[in-house]
Formats: C-alpha cells, structure tokens, sequence
C-alpha cells in the first residue's frame, strides 16, 4: 500500500535510466494533515490519488526542465506553477540504485 510519507515513486519517473521518486517534507506532511477532514489522511487513497497528480506535474516540470537544459533541477527550483507552489528542499542520489529523490516543500 502506497502512503504519503514513504518516498512516493511511479514506474514512467525515469531520466536517462535513472528512477526519480519524490518525499513530502514534514511542513508539506503538517499542512497535508491540517487540511485533511480524514484522519488517516497519509494513506487515504483519494488523498494519495490527489498527490499523485501533484507529483506528476511535478515530474513533467522536472523532465522538460531537463530536456531544455541537460540537467536536473536543483536545491530551491519549483517543480510546479505558482499554484502548486513545491519546490525542491534537498536532492539525494544513489548511484547503487540509479535513484534521485527531491524533498519537495512549500
């Protein structure tokens, strides 16, 4: 079962071979809760069904970033329209598991 404050990852989050996987930060895991009328709000399926659509235009930003420029986004990018308002708080890579994951927060 997928929860909220595991890393969340989806099989299409690839960049050149490399897995990508995102992690709410705890700010972004409080507000989640405060704004939640469910209290198990971290694995409430419609509640994760909501942040993966989040995250996914997360991760289409973060692909066409990298297709534009060559790189991935770093420390203080927004993944996102102002709307959504995540940015990027830490990127951790794991060259053992070709995995990066990004904090992201609000």
């Amino acid at each position: 079962m997928r929860t909220l404050i595991d890393a969340i990852e989806h099989e299409k989050w690839t960049v050149n071979d490399w897995r990508v996987q995102f992690i709410l930060s705890e700010k972004q895991l409080h507000l989640i809760k405060k704004l939640s009328p469910i209290e198990d709000w971290y694995e409430n399926q419609s509640v994760i069904d909501d942040w993966m659509v989040k995250l996914d235009v997360c991760f289409f930003n973060l692909e066409k970033f990298y297709d534009a420029f060559g790189y991935l986004p770093q420390y203080g990018d927004r993944l996102s329209d102002e709307d959504l308002g995540l940015m990027i708080q830490e990127r951790a890579i794991d060259g053992s598991s070709k995995t990066i994951t990004f904090v992201l927060s609000s």
